[in-house]
């Protein structure tokens, strides 16, 4: 049976499901467009998680899923326990995955093994290869004649070498290595990099110093939520439902502050400890309902850890002191489009709070921003985004210490960012940009 040659090829970067995440949006929005303008394309995803692409498609309602083509992890970081990144770790990652006997032989076999994976489902005169930022995906593209683009908000070869020089690790042989893939990165014809609040501001001088011009992206990767649509949600109506009070004499519904802090270790137990919390005596006194992810062997002996697609609510004064479960939403946003504060980390929690605020919702989210040490993507779009007076923020320490005063404080001083935000961000932008592509290069 021959290999289906797909008209596009995205490729997602290795390091967590974020490029995977961006990955399947970008080709729901290009398939919809380009079938709604009578020139369907073919599309598929190359990822290390090809289940997530599954449970993504199915949550938002892609059906059917795009089809996946299985890749190696390639680049990544790597963590301590405590949630900080860890350079030598993810250096010892580069060795293996990369350097061999001090050539580079094992890059040449990965990116040898890589075009093996794709090159049966292209043809170069007819298949784009977008980078949602993998080098090695751009290198495979120039290698198969194919046309290769960027569009992301992590170019991880510079998060990377930043992350190596911090630790001290860019000596001659990693420095070798980063170069290589720095050339991989500026290999595509053009990059489409989300707002430098989000791709950081010297990715465009990093990208120019090899003559690739680089466009921005006027808005999100998410698009807002609709109020008709989010009104006849089942999970948003359970959880408003669930949330309203169960204290005696109370009518006003305590506000919501959702927690996703997203995985590893460290958020393991962030969760187990905001849980122990809500079920002792001193959270009746508190003045907001708590959700977050459900955790694992709770009261009982074994590993505490995220319970996959299981959330659940505290609602302060409630007979219930050990919360409600409730199940995942499947889109993260319709929690938080019922919450007054969200409290998380990382780039793409910030874009869906943010797109949010751009929605017709009567009422919207504030953000609180916790740091993710050594991450220096993260924290660029941490403080960028602070000093845009978007977010509100606290280091991780300060919030593990005491975390429901510091949600307190931040529910009673949170600025209003939602005017910012719709100045900021355009509505439309995922559409403006797929359009702009499929015109370029599908006309």
């Amino acid at each position: 049976m021959a290999n289906t040659i797909y008209d596009i090829v995205i490729w997602a970067h290795s390091d967590q499901q974020g490029g995977t995440e961006i990955s399947c949006i970008l080709a729901s929005v290009l398939s919809r467009l380009a079938s709604s303008a009578g020139n369907p394309l073919s599309i598929a995803i190359v990822t290390p998680y090809t289940n997530y692409v599954q449970d993504f498609c199915t949550s938002s309602n892609i059906t059917p899923p795009f089809p996946t083509i299985k890749s190696p992890e390639l680049m990544r970081l790597k963590k301590h326990s405590d949630g900080s990144v860890d350079p030598d770790e993810t250096c010892n990652i580069l060795k293996k995955e990369f350097i061999g006997d001090n050539k580079l032989t094992l890059l040449t076999g990965r990116v040898g093994h890589c075009q093996w994976l794709v090159q049966g489902c292209i043809d170069k005169d007819k298949t784009l290869i977008i980078s949602c930022g993998e080098p090695i995906a751009l290198k495979v593209a120039s290698d198969l004649g194919c046309k290769g683009i960027i569009v992301t908000d992590h170019l991880l070869t510079f998060t990377i070498r930043r992350v190596l020089e911090n630790g001290g690790l860019l000596n001659a042989e990693m420095a070798r290595l980063m170069t290589t893939f720095e050339g991989f990165d500026r290999l595509p014809r053009e990059a489409f990099l989300s707002p430098v609040e989000f791709a950081s501001p010297e990715y465009i001088d990093y990208l120019a110093q090899g003559g690739l011009p680089c466009i921005p992206i006027s808005g999100l990767f998410y698009d807002p939520i609709d109020q008709t649509i989010l009104q006849t949600t089942e999970p948003y109506k359970r959880l408003i439902a669930t949330a309203k009070p169960m204290i005696p004499g109370e009518h006003k519904t305590p506000p919501i502050v959702c927690v996703f802090g997203g995985g590893g270790t460290v958020w393991d137990e962030i969760y187990y400890d905001l849980h122990k919390k809500a079920q002792s005596g001193e959270f009746a006194k508190r003045s907001f309902s708590l959700l977050l992810k459900d955790v694992a062997n709770l009261n009982g002996p074994g590993k505490r850890e995220v319970i996959k697609g299981q959330w659940r609510l505290y609602v302060p004064g409630s007979e219930l002191t050990d919360g409600k479960q409730l199940i995942d939403p499947g889109k993260l946003m319709y929690w938080y489009a019922a919450s007054s504060l969200l409290v998380a980390r990382g780039g793409l929690a910030a874009q869906q709070f943010l797109a949010t605020l751009l929605s017709d919702i009567s009422e919207v989210p504030q953000m609180l921003f916790i740091e993710e040490p050594g991450h220096p993507q993260i924290e660029s779009e941490r403080l960028s985004l602070y000093r845009l007076g978007l977010v509100h923020t606290r280091t991780l320490r300060g919030f593990q210490k005491n975390p429901f005063d510091v949600i307190e404080e931040s529910l009673s001083t949170l600025p209003e960012a939602r005017p910012r935000a719709r100045v900021r961000y355009c509505r439309d932008a995922m559409e403006t940009l797929c359009k702009t592509i499929l015109e370029k290069y599908f006309s």
